[in-house]
């Protein structure tokens, strides 16, 4: 098993990885911290979907502060995604050499601009690898940095949809089934329609 946020190998201390759950695609290549780890040490990380939050321009919440509506987004066709990761050996060199716990083994997950549509939930989102990339994203003799950016071009628009669900999901406390499922028109009181851009209405307002 790895672990979500990625140590890399000079890192003086492991919660740097805390910072590094994400990694841009746009500058992947440019600096130490995922550089290496894209060229040679690409993953991918299986997934029914997530969840991202969409600020509300007209609505706010009890604090005065605009309401926040969590979204799923998925497949259109319902099937399982990949997302694009690398992932990285980070040594504890305190450690005994035979301390099964000397090596962190982590992971961390590629991100792009949000496709038209799903820019109007939130301006990122997860970089999901085409199928038909899964191969040579995975292939460790596809070492070269434009080989990369080539399986990091932004595929054509229009795979994902997109619900409201509960704000449960907000809590760490909260794993269920039930969080996947779409929330009630009462709830959604200035939520943004991502496929129209129209502000929707709770049914009391």
């Amino acid at each position: 098993m790895l672990r979500w946020g990625l140590v890399p190998s000079w890192a003086k201390d492991p919660k740097i990885g805390g910072r590094m759950i994400n990694a841009r695609s746009e500058t992947l290549l440019d600096g130490k911290a995922y550089a290496k780890a894209a060229l040679t040490r690409r993953c991918l990380v299986p997934a029914d979907g997530w969840y991202e939050w969409q600020v509300s321009p007209t609505a706010v919440d009890a604090k005065g502060a605009p309401r926040k509506q969590p979204f799923f987004v998925h497949l259109g066709d319902g099937s399982r995604l990949a997302f694009a990761g690398l992932y990285e050996f980070w040594r504890d060199r305190a450690k005994a050499d035979d301390d099964e716990s000397a090596w962190l083994v982590t992971f961390t997950i590629v991100t792009t601009g949000a496709e038209p549509g799903l820019d109007r939930v939130h301006d990122r989102m997860p970089f999901v690898l085409p199928r038909e990339r899964w191969a040579d994203w995975l292939d460790p003799a596809r070492t070269d940095p434009d080989t990369v950016r080539r399986l990091l071009e932004p595929p054509a628009p229009g795979r994902f949809a997109a619900h409201p669900v509960s704000r449960r999901v907000g809590s760490v406390r909260n794993d269920d089934p039930e969080l996947l499922l779409p929330v009630g028109a009462d709830e959604l009181e200035g939520v943004v329609d991502p496929m129209t851009g129209e502000p929707r209405r709770g049914s009391g307002g």
